[in-house]
Parts: C-alpha cells; sequence; structure tokens
C-alpha cells in the first residue's frame, strides 16, 4: 500500500517537473520571439527567430555530449559483458581446495 502511494507521488512529481519545465520553455519562446543572424568566420546566416537559434545551440550540445560520451559508454558496456561472463563461469566451476 505504502509503495503504491509513493510511486503515485513519485510519477506526479514527474509530471510536475516536465509540466513546470514545459511552461518555462513557452515563456523563453514567448519572450525570444525577435529574429537575429548568426556572423561565423566571415559568413553571415539569414534571419532566424532568436529562439530558433538558442534552442538549436542547446540541443546540438546536448547531441556532442551523447557522441561525446559514446566510447566510454561502450566501453563499460564491453567490461560489464566480460565480467558477467566471468562470473557465470566462476559459479558453475568446481572449487578447489
Amino acid at each position: 500500500m505504502l509503495l503504491g502511494v509513493f510511486m503515485l507521488l513519485r510519477r506526479l512529481a514527474i509530471a510536475g517537473f516536465f509540466f513546470l519545465l514545459a511552461l518555462i520553455v513557452i515563456v523563453f519562446v514567448l519572450e525570444n520571439l525577435d529574429s537575429s543572424h548568426v556572423t561565423f568566420l566571415g559568413r553571415q546566416s539569414p534571419e532566424f527567430p532568436l529562439v530558433l537559434l538558442l534552442l538549436s545551440s542547446f540541443v546540438m550540445g546536448g547531441l556532442l555530449v551523447l557522441l561525446m560520451s559514446l566510447p566510454g559508454y561502450m566501453r563499460t558496456r564491453s567490461m560489464l559483458s566480460g565480467l558477467r561472463t566471468e562470473v557465470a563461469k566462476l559459479r558453475t566451476s568446481p572449487l578447489d581446495h
């Protein structure tokens, strides 16, 4: 019974967090509707809404972080697989005295 209440409260907290996050994003979008352009290496982009430029920067940064963490993640998964295999072998091997 107590676990069910805890799970319900947890789901409500998660839903509240995402609702608050959506509200913040909506306010952010409404506050940044002005158009702007980006200059990089002497080249100028066409004008886009500022919110589009900022959100695309956040998304590209997040994707870059995921891409950079991928080798470590793959290495960890490989090590974990090897350790699980070793544990399985040790569980089935007889003990030597």
